[in-house]
């Protein structure tokens, strides 16, 4: 994973990410990126971005799922700012 190099750095970055959280996305970006390899002819490639973007997103969704969701409403999504943690004073807390 492109992103993370392991849970640790990721729980150094991001606020309240679990151990689960972390392999839940790693497996799925692989499984994703594995299978796009084999569908389509060439191969497309999945760019940095577009990895941390779903990286981030299945953070999201396995953080979802924990707390007993079905679903992810897109509206828990909208206007975020991964990787930036603010307190109440808007001070940086993680980055």
């Amino acid at each position: 994973m492109h992103v993370y190099n392991s849970f640790f750095q990721a729980q150094q970055q991001l606020v309240d990410i679990e151990a689960i959280d972390y392999f839940f996305a790693k497996e799925m970006l692989t499984a994703l990126k594995e299978s796009t390899e084999i569908l389509t002819k060439p191969s497309i490639k999945l760019s940095i971005t577009q990895e941390q973007i779903l990286t981030h997103v299945f953070f999201a969704l396995s953080a979802s799922l924990r707390a007993g969701h079905t679903c992810l409403p897109l509206t828990e999504l909208a206007q975020q700012h991964w990787a930036v943690a603010v307190d109440d004073q808007g001070q940086c807390s993680h980055q």
